[in-house]
């Protein structure tokens, strides 16, 4: 599973080619819908990809490992430890030159803004003094495609997706 995916993101993303043929979306949706806890970190590449070609999908784990006989536990967080909802975004995504990290997190004296490639792989790290305010952080170096991000504080941590286009 782990070949077939770098050989299409290779012929793609890795090419700036952000459109796939339509045997290529068959084969990432039947990797993407496996259980993660057996297709491993294939599963997750797959899901990445497949999200270039349908953002709206959503893979439910705990549906499909149980399907599979997996048993996944549900996470424990400490709610007092999580951000409050919408106190943090980022914009304009999709982005082009340039993004602006949005965050209003009180008693927090600093922010930690980790991008990352659609593989896990670090792309940058900016550290951001204060509780609230706006980042304008450059995205000229990097190539189209999408992000993971992960904004993190003594508040707690809040993740997700930047898409750059040209």
């Amino acid at each position: 599973m782990q070949k077939m995916i770098n050989e299409i993101y290779l012929s793609t993303v890795a090419k700036d080619v952000l459109e796939f043929t339509n045997d290529q979306i068959q084969d990432l949706y039947a990797i993407a819908s496996q259980c993660p806890l057996a297709g491993g970190q294939a599963v997750y590449r797959a899901r990445s990809l497949y999200a270039l070609a349908d953002k709206n999908t959503f893979f439910n784990n705990f549906t499909v490992c149980e399907a599979a006989g997996y048993a996944m536990r549900k996470a424990v967080t400490t709610k007092s430890k999580l951000p409050i909802a919408g106190t943090i975004k980022i914009y304009p995504n999709p982005a082009s030159e340039s993004a602006t990290l949005e965050y209003n997190l009180p008693g927090v004296d600093e922010v930690q803004l980790t991008l990352m490639g659609i593989t896990g792989q670090l792309i940058k790290v900016e550290i951001i003094k204060g509780d609230k305010g706006a980042h304008t952080f450059s995205t000229k170096d990097m190539k189209p495609g999408v992000y993971q991000y992960k904004v993190s504080s003594s508040a707690g941590n809040t993740f997700g997706k930047l898409i750059i286009i040209r």
